[in-house]
């Protein structure tokens, strides 16, 4: 579920990056938004779930922190990289670099799927 939300969003990200450039796209920001929401729910619903069905239930505490300490220098270091962007081109050049950053957790989500599938995976029985 993560990395198909994933997916959802990456392709919301890059009708956004679309839409932004258009004269005329209230239809095509709607359908950018829903995508997006639907995208974003899914992924960080699936990990954190996942992330917690992996933790010993004495360590979930300290697995929630890790998980919105995570999110907030997510959010962080993207945002300084996206004003590094807005700065150096322009605010297009951010809408398509949004979709950039998506795409790059997209591929570490897929390695790790694709991890998952091997069956001599030390991590095969843990994957769901």
């Amino acid at each position: 579920m993560a990395l198909g939300g994933t997916l959802a969003a990456v392709a919301a990200l890059v009708l956004l990056a679309r839409a932004a450039a258009a004269p005329e796209a209230d239809a095509a920001l709607l359908v950018a938004g829903a995508l997006f929401g639907v995208g974003q729910g899914l992924a960080s619903g699936a990990l954190q779930v996942g992330m917690l069905d992996q933790s010993d239930p004495a360590g979930v505490r300290l697995g929630s922190t890790l998980w919105n300490t995570g999110v907030d220098a997510g959010v962080s270091i993207g945002g300084v990289g996206l004003a590094l962007v807005a700065s150096r081109y322009n605010l297009e050049a951010v809408f398509w670099a949004l979709p950039l950053f998506a795409a790059a957790s997209a591929v570490v989500l897929g390695v790790d799927w694709t991890r998952c599938l091997r069956p001599e995976s030390r991590r095969a029985a843990r994957c769901k």
